[in-house]
């Protein structure tokens, strides 16, 4: 199954409302080169932050858990660079939770993928959430609800993208209740002919 929210205003014919989010203070963002900015938002002890290469091994192990796909190596490499907007929902040194986006311009989607967006969203670049998780005894804790906000609010606050989007699992139901419930609605189911490994329900 395909989701898409647009990160301005409700599609036509949609049921879902979204609230826009509040705009943010300087002091509230840090920039990385060729990335979004990030707010840096703080719970506590929860807080947000870029992605490094230090950190590979243990994100490696918690994908092996949560997604029923085996990344590359060279995946696990590239979110810790630039090119991704990939941050960690960290408690001290502990990487509790992870988004990994990506701003696309419109040519470079797939055919299925145009299809699924408003030919007004296709003049302007396009978000895509790669992954999202969150570790087994930190669910259910509004974790993976503060990765996508802070991206949503990133994505308002420097109007880098119209829409974001993702894929899921039809089997999945645990995530496509958390995305409809957050103004995500699907658009297209697809056929897997290969074998993916049982799912893992990640958020």
């Amino acid at each position: 199954m395909r989701v898409v929210m647009p990160s301005s205003c409700p599609a036509p014919h949609s049921h879902y409302r979204r609230r826009r989010a509040p705009p943010l203070r300087s002091s509230q963002v840090i920039m990385r080169p060729a990335a979004l900015a990030v707010p840096l938002v703080n719970s506590h002890e929860l807080r947000i932050r870029f992605i490094v290469p230090e950190d590979v091994p243990v994100i490696q192990s918690l994908c092996k858990e949560w997604f029923p796909i085996e990344y590359p190596d060279s995946w696990f490499r590239d979110i810790a660079t630039h090119r991704y907007y990939s941050v960690a929902a960290v408690k001290g040194d502990e990487i509790l939770g992870i988004l990994v986006a990506e701003i696309k311009d419109p040519s470079s989607l797939s055919k299925e993928d145009r299809e699924i967006l408003s030919t007004t969203f296709l003049k302007d670049k396009i978000g895509y959430i790669l992954s999202l998780g969150v570790a087994e005894k930190y669910r259910r804790m509004g974790i993976a609800s503060f990765l996508l906000d802070n991206l949503t609010r990133s994505v308002h606050s420097d109007r880098s993208a119209k829409a974001l989007y993702l894929h899921v699992l039809s089997t999945n139901f645990q995530a496509i209740s958390f995305y409809e419930k957050r103004g995500f609605r699907p658009h297209l189911f697809l056929f897997f002919i290969r074998y993916l490994k049982e799912d893992s329900k990640a958020v």
